[in-house]
């Protein structure tokens, strides 16, 4: 069983992560999964359902084990602001 987070593409290739869609799934994502490597994110890839344009993909949850996140938790530990992702106008 894997835990996963749910991202949205758009067309213009902008990339949104939806933490409220957190999920188990406990098959194979198979062959049509586009895998993506993700940069300042929580996650370290996502898979797309399409390999271009709008699309939704999915996440393997490694938040516990993201490099980013552990640098922000030092950060936090030596009283200096933490590092925020700029949010989007959406949310």
């Amino acid at each position: 069983m894997t835990t996963y987070v749910l991202y949205t593409r758009t067309e213009a290739g902008i990339i949104e992560r939806n933490d409220y869609a957190v999920f188990h799934y406990y098959g194979p994502l198979g062959p049509d999964a586009h895998e993506q490597p993700l940069v300042g994110w929580p996650e370290l890839k996502v898979f797309w359902a399409k390999k271009i344009g709008a699309s939704i993909g999915m996440a393997p949850y490694e938040a516990q084990t993201s490099p980013k996140i552990a640098r922000r938790t030092r950060q936090r530990k030596n009283k200096k602001p933490a590092l925020q992702r700029p949010q989007s106008e959406h949310f």
